[in-house]
């Protein structure tokens, strides 16, 4: 937004001539609305404390509370930010602004005298056919109230539909000023016409808010949360596959595996199968990961006909690699088994299996992470150790936002 510059007379407004205000005279959030908000908020809370709970049951203590302490406080100050300075309602009685909290209940009561100024913000598009108070107000989204101690300003939001009545009440506000003294305003010229910017009184130019830097630090807020969030899960789960992988695996059959689980070792040896049909997803034309289907060696159709058994793996980069594993490996395969058998497959992942394995039904199967190579816990401590240095970097930008916001 271009700078502020005092009020043209040409396109002024004589504030000393509005028409007297009601005595009493409220905006208010409409019902819908107010659900709304509460609901936000809710989602908000949900949100950072099932983050912060996914952090304490995955990833392991070096990064996990690390991680809880950051996704609570980066929601937190969203939610402080979002929810500050929300009113229910605000009225003008008399001389008297007084507002009750969306939240908290709390009613605030401030003398019209300790206005600041009132500041517009989120100018919108319209025409300006003649230039008085309510077609300049008709311009922009809100004003915020701003009193000379700082705290708890207003903002009404003239653009939201749900605010009732905030239009005329903006109006009486303003006219009830110019009754206890002069009045004056600034303007950014967007084109050939002015948008109200400020309205203050008379030689009292205020320093206007600056919303960049806080706006700019909110919305960077969850890029090291998110980056921290993928380094710590990853750190999580490598940290459990280490742990799966420090004892010798157990040689299984597939057809035992099927029908037995793999018991309290998860780490098999999988022996006695046949590979089936794959599905990959490539980038650039390598693969990103495989899945195939496993199949125990059998001459009975009926032992092959759905699949039970699926090998996943992110190490092989187009078929001919994968051809390759399966011919020095025949029949032996070194990975980590789920608990249970999958039932969920996705909505493209499992069509396609279906499909790559001529039709062959896939429900209920065992899911089988292919480990030739375990990683090792210096991979998992860097993994971890990156973790914390993104969540180190969101409790600062957490604490900036609390110090800088206006």
């Amino acid at each position: 937004m271009p700078e502020p510059a005092p009020l043209d007379p040409n396109f002024g407004v004589l504030f000393d001539e509005l028409p007297p205000p009601p005595e009493t005279i409220r905006c208010f959030l409409s019902p819908g609305r107010i659900r709304t908000k509460y609901v936000g908020a809710a989602i908000l809370t949900v949100m950072g404390l099932g983050l912060a709970a996914l952090f304490v049951i995955l990833v392991p203590t070096q990064a996990g509370l690390p991680g809880c302490a950051a996704s609570i406080a980066a929601f937190g100050v969203y939610l402080y930010l979002a929810t500050r300075h929300v009113y229910r309602w605000v009225e003008l009685d008399g001389d008297v602004i007084r507002s009750k909290h969306l939240y908290t209940g709390r009613i605030v009561e401030r003398p019209i005298d300790e206005i600041d100024y009132l500041y517009s913000w989120g100018l919108q598009n319209g025409s300006l056919e003649t230039v008085n108070l309510a077609s300049l107000l008709a311009l922009v989204g809100g004003m915020e109230i701003r009193f000379r101690d700082r705290p708890t300003p207003i903002p009404i939001m003239h653009a939201d539909p749900a605010f009732l009545h905030a239009a005329p009440f903006l109006e009486a506000v303003i006219a009830r000023m110019a009754r206890v003294r002069p009045l004056d305003a600034s303007f950014v010229r967007l084109g050939p016409r002015p948008h109200l910017c400020a309205v203050y009184w008379m030689g009292e130019c205020p320093v206007l808010p600056r919303w960049g830097p806080v706006a700019g630090l909110s919305g960077f807020l969850l890029l090291p949360l998110t980056f921290g969030s993928i380094c710590g899960f990853a750190g999580g789960k490598d940290h459990e596959r280490v742990a799966l992988t420090s004892v010798p695996p157990q040689e299984i059959t597939l057809k035992a595996l099927i029908r037995n689980g793999p018991g309290a070792n998860r780490y098999v040896v999988i022996t006695d199968f046949q590979p089936g049909g794959s599905v990959s997803k490539a980038k650039h034309g390598d693969w990103l990961e495989v899945s195939v289907a496993l199949f125990p060696k059998s001459d009975k159709p009926e032992d092959t006909n759905d699949i039970q058994a699926v090998l996943w793996s992110k190490s092989f980069r187009n078929e001919i690699e994968l051809h390759n594993f399966f011919r020095r490996t025949p029949g032996r395969i070194k990975g980590i088994c789920s608990e249970s058998k999958r039932s969920f497959w996705g909505l493209d992942l499992g069509p396609k299996l279906t499909e790559a394995n001529g039709q062959r039904p896939l429900t209920a199967a065992w899911d089988i992470e292919e480990m030739s190579e375990p990683p090792s816990a210096e991979e998992v401590f860097w993994w971890l150790m990156i973790a914390d240095f993104f969540f180190g970097t969101t409790l600062l930008v957490v604490v900036i936002l609390l110090w800088r916001a206006p």
